[in-house]
């Protein structure tokens, strides 16, 4: 049968090769130089409250990159998408301006990002090394003073008008 499992399957482990000091466990598989670089859950859900749920979706999206899962990277790509879109139609739909509205949906997104995309995709108990926020943080601040400037800019190119 296909489940039996034949001895030889598995390498033989000893005890003192999988233990630490402390006497835990340690996965044989465990190589700190193959660990990947990514972003964490944290700076993801964060950068999406932030920025948006599109830039929080593309650091995940670069993680997903990395480990190479092509799916997950499309179905990630048109969840923030989607998001995104729908975020805006719902905020223009209701016609409030109320902020607490898109930081609600922010945070939904933020979740499903984190709490969802994340454990399905990537796993909870991957092993990887955390990649700095530094360059990601400049462009979001970047592109957030951009937009900014670019408002003030149509506001007083309306006011001449």
């Amino acid at each position: 049968m296909a489940t039996d499992f034949i001895q030889n399957d598995f390498p033989e482990q000893s005890t003192d090769e999988n233990n630490n000091d402390a006497g835990e466990y340690k996965p044989l598989n465990v190589n700190p130089e193959k660990e990947p670089e990514l972003y964490s859950p944290q700076v993801i859900g964060i950068f999406a409250l932030l920025f948006s749920i599109i830039f929080g979706g593309i650091l995940l999206i670069i993680n997903l990159y990395k480990l190479k899962n092509k799916k997950a990277i499309k179905q990630v790509a048109a969840f923030s998408f989607l998001y995104t879109a729908t975020e805006v139609v719902v905020m223009n739909q209701f016609k409030t301006s109320a902020p607490i509205w898109s930081v609600i949906l922010n945070v939904v997104g933020a979740l499903l990002l984190t709490n969802y995309y994340w454990r399905v995709f990537i796993g909870i108990d991957i092993k990887y090394h955390k990649r700095s926020f530094v360059v990601p943080l400049i462009i979001g601040v970047g592109l957030s003073f951009l937009l900014l400037g670019l408002m003030v800019a149509m506001q007083q190119y309306a006011g001449i008008q």
